[in-house]
């Protein structure tokens, strides 16, 4: 391939958990159709061959072994080859998974082995493409403290979480320092762009979190304000940690499975009706 070739563009968003990341997905997905002529979109939903990178993804931020980040790569090739990306174009692509596995999930306690997954990604593509690749990465995060409560309720509809909130939080204390794993992938990728936006500064432009990637992706202003806006998704439905709490304390009843998964469905159903009473 000739240098002066254009370069396949992928801005890949690579978390973290519970910053917007389902509400973004559902943005890019509603509207891949009036994306397509310009930018290709792939998500964890829509996209086998993704899915396994994502699934060693998390095996890696578990293990952290070789055969494990080796396999990041392999799957990575798969899933890039799929594409048939020609040159020019470009993809959107979105997955929390990306970072491993939430922390607090299976011994997992923070985000320091998304640099390594990453790097190995972006080396994949390189060899895949023969250097005629641009890359270019978002992180989405979020202050501590809601960031903390919002990754407690999603761990309490896992029927193994027991501890309660202050516990929990102390169980993964490296988790909520974002700052600090996004540095560590900054210097793992050396020129490669990496973006760092928070929810916050998000919440009040009409298409949400998915405006950081389009922002990245100069999306032209005639084609974004024809982009359908979609509801926020996945929303812990109680107030603070109460609902929080009372799934965890239905954890530590000793219930059948099926039995805690009713009780659970009745708690989150009440949560929701309450929540929506009072909006």
């Amino acid at each position: 391939m000739h240098p002066s070739s254009p370069k396949r563009r992928i801005i890949l968003h690579a978390g973290f958990h519970k910053t917007g990341t389902t509400s973004l997905q559902a943005c890019l997905r509603s509207n891949s159709r009036l994306l397509a002529p310009l930018w290709r979109v792939n998500t964890r939903i829509d996209n086998d061959a993704l899915r396994c990178v994502l699934d060693a993804a998390r095996d890696y931020s578990a293990s952290g072994d070789d055969e494990d980040l080796a396999m990041v790569g392999a799957q990575s090739i798969l899933w890039l080859s799929s594409l048939d990306m020609e040159p020019g174009s470009g993809l959107l692509v979105s997955s929390e998974d990306f970072s491993g596995h939430m922390p607090g999930r299976l011994g997992v306690k923070h985000y320091l082995a998304a640099a390594k997954i990453l790097a190995k990604i972006v080396e994949m593509a390189s060899i895949l493409f023969d250097g005629q690749v641009q890359f270019e990465i978002l992180y989405t995060t979020r202050e501590r403290s809601p960031w903390l409560r919002s990754l407690y309720f999603q761990q309490a509809k896992h029927p193994d979480l027991v501890l309660d909130f202050d516990d929990f939080c102390a169980s993964i204390p490296k988790a909520a320092d974002h700052e600090a794993a996004v540095m560590k992938v900054r210097r793992k990728l050396g020129p490669v762009p990496v973006h760092l936006v928070s929810l916050e500064d998000l919440s009040s432009r009409r298409l949400g979190p998915a405006e950081a990637m389009f922002d990245i992706a100069g999306l032209p202003e005639s084609l974004r304000s024809s982009l359908v806006a979609i509801t926020r998704r996945n929303s812990n439905p109680g107030e603070g940690i109460v609902l929080s709490e009372q799934l965890v304390a239905a954890n530590r009843l000793g219930l059948s499975q099926p039995r805690l998964r009713k009780m659970k469905d009745d708690l989150i159903a009440a949560a929701v009706s309450k929540a929506e009473k009072l909006g």
